[in-house]
């Protein structure tokens, strides 16, 4: 990593004196699509019925939490090729609300119910990537990646659903889920655990006073290694009670026998490689200028297949000022919560530096349901004056 590193510094100042730049950008957003700060933070050691049924009110058929963390290094020629560094980790569960009722109240209050807990899941990964990019003509910039997998877990139940007997005198549950996971070790994060390769494609039009944006990234595979878990799980169990004709023989073996037969599903899996789908993002992006005090307006959508449930949605006003950009925005869908983003960028002779979020609303409590925060500086390697171009399109 830091030979490559060294080679971009090398290969800035040979060509120091063309259009070229270096630029950084970096995010980090933890979110969630049914709870407030201000309800976590109200919360209080005994729940009422109250409380719990507050709870139960902010939640949807489907709930999520994201976490997002995204470093990037690019240098890009003014011959139109590039070469990037980049490190991706991503983290979301997605429940449904019969899991948190069951939760709050157990299953004595759902007795003749049966409670559904699919789909259920949860997906975690970490990898760095060498991307290399080259424009092949006016409109199309395609990008090729290779890439080192650290860190990955993926578990989806796609049935899952739990019945109590209307008198309680039994309880049955199925469930089918698949899982994968590497060996995890916290005091190595960045070990390397699989190998894969992505491909990139970005689409740009300018027309009359109007900008059209479609690209797909991360579309690969990554080769977990042979020391990945696999499950498969097929299971469905009925607990009626233990049988017992005499007390004084009653022992551990029988519970054990019981456990063993709830355990023996779940001991079927496999130590063997994985070839994983790396969840691919498909973004696009509509952009007018206008005569108003707000100068643009833009409308898109982004989709991370095999993550988000749904697209998510955005539009923007833009103004422009001399030295500034700022972007106001608001968003819809995918898996965080419909608010406000904003971005704010400051631009200099060949320097600009960018500021962004899409948890504008986290400034009041009850709209708080997650934080964000982008960071970009761009660098212009020029002896002519060069108007900077904003390091990132707020998306969003």
């Amino acid at each position: 990593m830091r030979r490559v590193l060294t080679l971009i510094i090398i290969g800035i100042q040979t060509v120091s004196a063309q259009d070229s730049f270096l630029s950084y950008q970096g995010q980090l957003g933890l979110f969630n699509s049914s709870f407030s700060s201000e309800t976590l933070f109200n919360s209080v050691a005994h729940w009422d019925d109250q409380y719990k049924q507050n709870i139960l009110a902010q939640l949807g058929d489907e709930n999520h939490v994201f976490f997002n963390f995204e470093n990037e290094l690019t240098y890009r020629n003014k011959k139109n090729w590039s070469l990037a560094l980049k490190q991706k980790s991503l983290a979301s569960i997605s429940y449904p609300i019969d899991l948190v009722r069951l939760a709050l109240y157990g299953n004595a209050n759902y007795l003749g119910q049966e409670l559904s807990f699919a789909p259920l899941e949860a997906h975690f990964y970490l990898y760095s990537a060498l991307e290399v990019g080259f424009k092949i003509n006016t409109n199309f910039f395609v990008t090729s990646s290779f890439i080192a997998g650290h860190q990955f877990a993926s578990f989806k139940a796609h049935k899952a659903t739990f019945f109590t007997a209307e008198n309680g005198g039994s309880i049955e549950y199925e469930l089918g889920l698949e899982g994968h996971y590497t060996p995890f070790e916290s005091n190595d994060l960045l070990a390397v655990n699989g190998l894969g390769a992505a491909l990139g494609l970005h689409y740009q039009k300018q027309m009359d006073q109007q900008l059209l944006q479609l690209s797909i990234e991360d579309f690969g595979l990554i080769l977990w290694n042979e020391s990945t878990t696999n499950l498969y799980i097929d299971a469905k169990y009925s607990f009626e009670g233990m049988e017992v004709n005499d007390l004084l023989d009653f022992n551990e073996d029988i519970i054990q026998d019981e456990l063993d037969s709830i355990e023996q599903p779940f001991n079927v899996s496999t130590i063997e490689s994985y070839n994983w789908k790396i969840p691919a993002l498909l973004k696009v992006n509509y952009q007018k200028e206008i005569d108003y005090f707000f100068n643009a307006y833009s409308v898109g959508a982004e989709h991370r297949f095999s993550i988000y449930t749904n697209p998510l949605v955005y539009a923007n006003l833009h103004h422009n000022r001399e030295k500034t950009k700022w972007i106001l925005g608001y968003h819809i869908r995918g898996l965080v919560r419909n608010g406000f983003q904003f971005s704010f960028s400051v631009k200099g002779k060949q320097t600009e530096f960018q500021l962004y979020t899409q948890q504008a609303s986290a400034l009041s409590p009850n709209q708080r349901y997650g934080l964000h925060l982008g960071f970009g500086i761009k660098k212009v390697f020029s002896n002519k004056k060069t108007d900077v171009q904003s390091t990132q399109d707020t998306k969003q």
